[in-house]
């Protein structure tokens, strides 16, 4: 074994070669030991490089033996599902409805689209709501992430709220006799409970279909990894045999293994330029002006090679994070996990939209205050008025008017319900502004 640190040996020049310092004639090289290390070693340092980078990603997780179209053919129970589930939420309002009242068609396409509207809306705004909470991106810390996060849901509650005010509805039944005051019967038989629910309907929706299409989306990114024959070992063992048997596979393939987790990734054998040889009039002629494409042609490859490199990074990066929110990468969640992960949206969506238009409706009523000389269903009605002067104005403004029997009647109350909204909502928005941002 060579000693180290190695002995450079400088070679004795002539006088006639100390005149020209600094030239290299032909045939004369400067000689001094270097280890060689065997391609075994090699690939072990290699190995141990890789781990390493693999282990900085967070991939740590092993995946199912199962092919790429069985998973998906596994998933598609999925959307079956959701379809199932909301076919059962549709026919509720028939449940209790009147046998005599029917509810035009056009009045429910109309509460659909808006809750669909609504919802697009609200997924808009996330975005702006995360630059808001950072600060345009200068401050992406834990606080001002949970900050982005509860602003978009305040925005996104907000914006339900508002829309359950455009729909214009109003309690129809009647109160009590012996009640003082007019009391506000929530009942599912009332017209308004079936318009609220189909708006909910069009919000849970548009939901599903997102939600179901982030899955499948999770899914293809793992596809690369996943074996058409559903045993990924077979695959693994006849790569490693033939990377063993010939030493130019070990140029074509490098198996990376990380704590049970295995990809191959391909390079390219044009990875770099073929060698040409050196020639001083073709030396020349490459930085002339007509050479251009002859070079573009050159670097084509290694331009590719190194976009599928950065392609790579950027799918293991997106694996890494996806497995830190689900804690396992999402193949090996189970197909039942995803569909109560549906149905829990699903109840959510019209829980929160019931909520907030009970609170809403009584409030209304509450805040209107009429007299009822005679207590009878037909005499309590409610609509909203656009006023074109306040459309010109640039200011839409929606009135609620209360008429019975020529009775009382109070205009505004809504506008200065959602008024109170907003101006609480703007307060507790900025004391949540100043705890997240101090110094801004």
């Amino acid at each position: 074994m060579p000693p180290w640190p190695p002995r450079i040996m400088i070679p004795q020049l002539s006088p006639s070669q100390t005149q020209n310092y600094g030239a290299i004639n032909e045939g004369q090289s400067m000689s001094f030991p270097v280890r060689r290390t065997s391609l075994s070693e090699r690939s072990e340092d290699e190995d141990l490089d890789l781990e390493d980078y693999d282990s900085s990603l967070g991939v740590s997780h092993d995946l199912i033996a199962i092919s790429y179209p069985r998973l998906l053919f596994n998933y598609a129970i999925l959307p079956i599902f959701s379809i199932f589930i909301l076919a059962l939420f549709a026919a509720i309002p028939y449940i209790w409805a009147e046998p005599s009242s029917e509810t035009p068609i056009t009045s429910i396409l109309r509460d659909v689209a808006l809750g669909l509207v609504t919802w697009i809306a609200s997924y808009t705004l996330r975005q702006p709501s995360f630059v808001l909470a950072t600060c345009f991106g200068k401050y992406v810390t834990s606080y001002t992430t949970s900050l982005s996060t509860l602003l978009s849901v305040l925005v996104q509650e907000s914006l339900r709220w508002f829309s359950i005010a455009l729909l214009g509805v109003s309690l129809q039944a009647a109160p009590d006799a012996s009640a003082p005051d007019w009391v506000p019967i929530q009942s599912p038989r009332d017209p308004a409970f079936q318009r609220i629910w189909w708006f909910a309907m069009g919000w849970a929706c548009v939901g599903e279909i997102y939600g179901i299409t982030q899955t499948y989306l999770q899914l293809a990114l793992y596809k690369d990894l996943l074996n058409d024959n559903g045993d990924p070992d077979e695959e693994e063992e006849g790569i490693g045999s033939d990377e063993r048997g010939s030493p130019s596979s070990n140029n074509e393939h490098r198996t990376v293994q990380s704590d049970g987790l295995r990809f191959v990734s391909s390079a390219l054998k044009a990875a770099s330029p073929p060698d040409r040889p050196h020639d001083p009039a073709s030396s020349r002629g490459a930085v002339a002006p007509s050479s251009f494409g002859t070079l573009s042609r050159v670097d084509s490859p290694m331009s590719s090679y190194v976009d599928q490199e950065i392609a790579h990074l950027l799918l293991e990066r997106t694996r890494s994070d996806l497995e830190e929110v689900w804690g396992a990468p999402p193949p090996n969640i189970p197909v039942f996990i995803a569909g109560l992960q549906r149905l829990d949206s699903l109840l959510l969506t019209f829980g929160l939209t019931l909520i907030l238009s009970s609170r809403y409706l009584v409030a209304l009523a509450r805040n209107s205050k009429p007299s009822f000389p005679d207590a009878s269903p037909g005499h309590c009605s409610c609509h909203f008025r656009n006023n074109a002067h306040i459309l010109h104005a640039r200011r839409s403004l929606h009135r609620v008017e209360f008429d019975v029997d020529g009775g009382t009647s109070d205009d505004g109350c809504a506008y200065r319900f959602v008024r109170g909204a907003a101006r609480r909502s703007w307060t507790v928005l900025w004391w949540v502004g100043k705890l997240g941002c101090p110094n801004v």
